[in-house]
């Protein structure tokens, strides 16, 4: 049976077997084609050939959010450099940790972005991993330590949230309520997700064990972080120790997870196809990979999971609102 759908989105499907063989039913979820789309930006590889975690600020900016941190003019041309370290952005505020321990706070203007407020706050963590809210930062170091970081009376405020997570934390998302860290690297037993809300610290803290699937076929006992951005946090697991692979069917399926304050949400992946893992701290979004090698964008929205198609060129970068893929000695940078 085949089937040509007309629109995007899930449909249903179900097929009786005669004589009186038996019914079997199923959904599938059809993924928006912009695979004929055209780029948003189409920028010289040059200074960002290194970078792999490539946003757009809100006055249409390429900015390299990791490693050399920077932002360039519209045509690939430098514009500002924010030293060595990690960067999260929200809107027009830019939170910078470069490699020295100190944190800044940048806000975006026409002219470029302006230190805000003037004078920034140095902090001693090992190998920290930065979100943001906009107005709130995190940082949370290599031994599960969070720092929450705000802005008042003209200067940065930093409140010492305590060891809330796992060591080695692989992924941080707060929505200023509350704070969840995935542990990393991967254990033989898997990675713990652990949530603490903010007014209560370490002592709030809950933990618990997640399993999930192998980075590559035929290897248990793996979780693979996916991505963390303003919808949550996302990972594939199991509801087992063992998963789905294509050379073994009958183990229990992979599955995708969206988790944030409120809920979970789960979507089945598809036999053979696998997730992306883009290697950022924080805003990197959630992207699948097809069997025949296309990048998939995976969204929620609208209560429901959704898929994005896009040419099949290879991926350099992905942010919840971004995605960079490379075409010879070009960038090509899709709005999500």
């Amino acid at each position: 049976m085949t089937f040509t759908p007309r629109t995007s989105g899930w449909y249903h499907f179900t097929a009786r077997f005669e004589p009186s063989v038996g019914t079997v039913q199923g959904d599938v979820l059809v993924a928006e084609d912009h695979r004929r789309s055209q780029a948003e930006f189409e920028i010289p590889v040059g200074p960002l050939d290194s970078c792999r975690h490539l946003d757009v600020s809100e006055y249409g900016r390429p900015l390299c959010l990791s490693g050399e941190i920077s932002a360039l003019e519209r045509d690939g041309g430098s514009l500002q450099s924010f030293g060595t370290g990690e960067a999260a952005r929200m809107r027009d505020v830019l939170w910078v940790s470069d490699s020295t321990g100190n944190l800044s706070r940048w806000v975006e203007s026409a002219a470029g972005f302006v230190r805000t407020p003037d004078a920034g706050v140095a902090l001693v963590l090992a190998r920290p991993l930065i979100m943001t809210s906009g107005d709130q930062a995190f940082l949370a170091d290599a031994m599960g330590s969070v720092v929450g970081l705000s802005v008042g009376g003209g200067s940065i405020s930093v409140s010492a949230l305590g060891a809330i997570g796992a060591p080695q934390v692989a992924s941080l998302w707060s929505d200023g309520e509350i704070v969840m860290t995935l542990s990393g690297p991967d254990e033989p037993e898997g990675r713990w997700l652990c949530t603490s809300l903010l007014d209560g610290g370490a002592e709030t803290s809950t933990c618990q064990k997640l399993y999930g699937s192998p980075l590559t076929t035929g290897v248990p006992h793996r979780v693979n972080p996916t991505a963390a951005e303003q919808e949550g946090l996302w990972f594939e697991r199991c509801d087992d120790v063992l998963c789905r692979s294509a050379e073994d069917p009958l183990l229990p399926p992979r599955r995708v997870v969206l988790s944030n304050r409120t809920a979970e949400r789960v979507l089945n992946l598809p036999l053979s196809w696998s997730t992306q893992r883009v290697i950022a701290p924080w805003d990197t979004g959630a992207y699948v990979v097809s069997p025949d090698g296309g990048t998939l964008q995976l969204a929620f929205r609208d209560g429901g999971f959704a898929l994005r198609q896009y040419p099949q060129l290879p991926l350099v970068s992905a942010t919840s609102r971004w995605l960079a893929l490379r075409r010879g000695g070009s960038l090509l940078l899709y709005r999500r």
